[in-house]
């Protein structure tokens, strides 16, 4: 009986697997079939980071946008006395 169970367990086990592997092969192509696209589209944003977001929507990609602040522009926090 305990055999039987982890016989099952395992089986249960590898479907999960094969069911992960598959759905990122066909996300995977997914993707690849988007940017495959041919570019028609001009954004009309002003700034880059609108652009980006307008791209990013116009042809449904999945997009991280990270901003980066440069360190002049850093101000240290002023200390009490």
């Amino acid at each position: 009986m305990f055999d039987q169970k982890r016989c099952n367990r395992s089986k249960l086990f590898q479907l999960l697997f094969l069911s992960l592997l598959m759905f990122q092969v066909a996300s995977a192509q997914e993707l690849d079939s988007k940017l495959a696209q041919k570019a028609d589209f001009s954004p009309t944003a002003s700034s880059a980071k609108e652009q980006l977001i307008q791209i990013a929507q116009h042809y449904k990609i999945p997009m991280g946008i990270e901003w980066v602040i440069p360190s002049d522009e850093i101000r240290s926090p002023r200390s009490q006395p």
